[in-house]
């Protein structure tokens, strides 16, 4: 089974700006939003303080990826095997395309996926058919150092 959510971490360096990773990472928001079965939310986390430099103002945002809702999960049987079928068949490729077009366009970015399990994947370099393996639970060759 397919686990239903993941994170997309957006990273950056100290040469760019907060707002740089911020909307870097609403584009990359606003077409995963696009994606049909798929829900968004934001991570909260406590901003750094003023003055203070660290990992938080490397990270501009992370964003949950959900495939379905727990209602449909609920409805289990057949609507949960089709729905299941439809996220490796559909979902998973253009999730895949989304984040592969997205760290072409900012090489000077990282997006980092984390599992649930805690796994963490760089997306930098990768194929689009390694990020659908890391969706689909492969891809353990391209863990990262915390993964």
């Amino acid at each position: 089974m397919v686990d239903p959510q993941f994170t997309v971490m957006i990273v950056g360096n100290d040469d760019h700006t907060v707002e740089e990773l911020e909307e870097a990472t609403r584009q990359l928001r606003d077409e995963l939003a696009e994606v049909d079965d798929v829900e968004l939310a934001g991570v909260p986390g406590d901003p750094p303080e003023d003055g203070t430099r660290g990992t938080l103002t490397e990270l501009a945002a992370v964003i949950m990826v959900t495939y379905y809702s727990v209602k449909t999960v609920v409805g289990g049987g057949r609507e949960l095997k089709h729905l299941e079928r439809r996220v490796r068949t559909v979902v998973m490729p253009h999730l895949a395309g989304i984040l592969r077009e997205w760290t072409q366009r900012h090489k000077d970015k990282r997006a980092i996926i984390k599992r649930p399990d805690g796994t963490e994947f760089d997306l930098t370099n990768l194929s689009e058919e390694e990020i659908r393996s890391i969706l689909g639970h492969g891809g353990e060759q391209r863990r990262t150092k915390n993964g």
